[in-house]
């Protein structure tokens, strides 16, 4: 689906007493929102400028993992700030509307997830884009909408 403003009619009407259900399954059986997706998909190219020194090996996956998990004080968050492009998380991943973040997090998966030979270029964009999710604060919005 390439109407937005059609897809956003829909979740209103989630909204809806009784209609929750029936809305929800029809917005699945829907072909992916183009906007919704290019959105999740760009997430890389709008921060190229930042991270193009990402390796294609797993190690700086595990080493942006760590690093994310490493709270080094408020000094070096704003160093960061200036330094990466920042990613508005809170509304790619609402944290108001349960069927919008379900919605998002469906995009998210299908990202992160979906299987590529290791070492082929679409291989390299998956690992590049997880490091990006990472590093921008989209690991721990996930995380902080679960608790």
């Amino acid at each position: 689906s390439t109407r937005t403003d059609l897809m956003d009619k829909l979740f209103d009407m989630l909204s809806l007493d009784g209609a929750a259900r029936r809305v929800w399954a029809l917005i699945s059986r829907l072909p992916v929102n183009k906007f919704w997706r290019a959105t999740i998909e760009d997430i890389v190219q709008s921060s190229m400028g930042s991270f193009d020194d990402i390796d294609s090996d797993d190690e700086g996956l595990e080493a942006a993992i760590a690093a994310s998990r490493r709270e080094d004080g408020q000094q070096q968050q704003q160093q960061q700030q200036q330094q990466e492009p920042q990613i508005e998380w809170e509304n790619i991943l609402p944290g108001n509307n349960v069927f919008r973040l379900l919605y998002a997090l469906r995009l998210v998966d299908r990202q992160m997830f979906t299987e590529h030979e290791a070492h082929s270029s679409a291989g390299y964009r998956q690992r590049r884009w997880l490091r990006v999710f990472i590093e921008t604060g989209g690991f721990t919005r996930v995380c902080h909408l679960l608790l």
